[in-house]
């Protein structure tokens, strides 16, 4: 009786509605890609020339300040939902509430996220393929590096787009382990991981609610991911706002219907509820992105206890 109510509830008749539309949305954006391939490769090869020979783009810092400049701009998304009253009923509970900050606190954050990275940037040689080799030996004399050894071409569409998503799998299944691990074991919860725990309430602020050790372990894992795929540098470039994006939406505190959790297959993707729910209880959901490892993993344990 209650599955035939379900079927038969208007709402879940319009939700699905929404969710088949956003496919087709997605679907014809994609295939639009693909047509305009062509002209779009144009586009992409001269904004790389353009990049190629910016100061700023060719510093050792650039990825670095590229997130710190991303991670504002995509907390306006949350902060603008937060203010709009039509957008309460996807709250995931009614405490769901926006925690900004003073400038003060704001600042503090930049100079503990980009100052331990930037300290990173100026002592590594950073190596891209299909850069002379010759160009990270004159790199080496100097022990501060200020600036990187470029690719000259562009990446096709192709490849970025296969090592964009290759890149964020693998991140995601690192993660799952490290994740896991920092609940796992008490004394790594409670000085590496609690701190990201210690709230009130769930908000897209929480994303950035780190300690220094996991935040370093957040952002070498990324590069250790983009590292495995050969990323090109434009493709690390886009990287950043997909991953951050994504890593937001999840501590947002609402279940918005346009999320790809909604128009990806089922167990696919994590929503923003799942997440929220490890906040609350501390278990399961494990992958920041995915899903199918902490799906593997209950289905085993179900297995088990049979």
């Amino acid at each position: 009786m209650e599955c035939e109510r379900a079927q038969d509830d208007p709402r879940l008749k319009h939700k699905g509605r929404v969710v088949w539309l956003l496919r087709l949305v997605y679907l014809v954006a994609l295939a639009a890609v693909v047509v305009a391939s062509e002209v779009l490769q144009k586009y992409v090869d001269d904004l790389w020339r353009y990049l190629a020979t910016n100061r700023i783009f060719t510093s050792v810092y650039f990825e670095t300040w590229w997130v710190i400049a991303c991670y504002p701009v995509i907390l306006a998304v949350p902060f603008a939902i937060s203010k709009i009253s039509a957008f309460d009923r996807y709250k995931i509970e009614t405490i769901v509430q926006w925690r900004g900050t003073c400038l003060r606190q704001s600042l503090y954050e930049v100079v503990e996220y980009g100052g331990p990275l930037m300290a990173l940037d100026s002592l590594i040689v950073k190596k891209y393929d299909n850069v002379d080799p010759a160009l990270w030996a004159i790199r080496r004399r100097g022990w501060l590096q200020t600036t990187r050894a470029l690719p000259e071409t562009s990446p096709s569409l192709a490849q970025v787009a296969w090592q964009l998503v290759a890149s964020l799998v693998i991140y995601d299944a690192i993660f799952y382990v490290v994740h896991r691990l920092l609940h796992s074991n008490a004394t790594l919860y409670e000085w590496v991981h609690a701190h990201h725990h210690t709230h009130d309430v769930v908000c897209s602020r929480v994303t950035n609610r780190l300690s220094i050790v996991e935040r370093l372990m957040l952002v070498l894992s990324a590069n250790f991911a983009l590292k495995i795929v050969h990323a090109h540098p434009l493709t690390r470039t886009l990287f950043v706002p997909v991953f951050v994006f994504w890593l937001v939406g999840n501590h947002c505190g609402y279940d918005l219907p346009w999320a790809l959790d909604k128009v990806l297959p089922s167990g696919v993707m994590i929503s923003s509820t799942e997440h929220y729910r490890h906040h609350v209880i501390g278990t399961r959901s494990y992958q920041p992105f995915f899903s199918y490892i902490d799906n593997f993993m209950a289905n085993r344990d179900k297995f088990k206890s049979l």
